[in-house]
């Protein structure tokens, strides 16, 4: 698996649940539900940086470590 990097990520991706229970299974209750409730596959990187009051960069860098897992993954939509 190709390592994920920040710098491979455009603002315009969307990230989507791939393995839903892993991701249930590997993360607090309260941090499930959260990302459950933002990552809904139709909120780019940009849509959820704006949602969450935070920058691009920092909303892509908090879900790396889950991509890098291969329980998200970044689409086109």
């Amino acid at each position: 698996m190709q390592e994920a990097k920040i710098a491979d990520r455009s603002p315009d991706l969307t990230p989507i649940i791939t393995q839903a229970e892993a991701l249930q299974k590997k993360t607090n209750p309260k941090i499930y539900h959260i990302l459950t409730k933002l990552i809904n596959g139709k909120s780019t990187l940009r849509d959820l940086a704006i949602k969450m009051k935070k920058d691009v960069l920092t909303v892509t860098k908090s879900l790396l470590p889950f991509v890098q897992k291969g329980l998200i993954q970044f689409i086109k939509i």
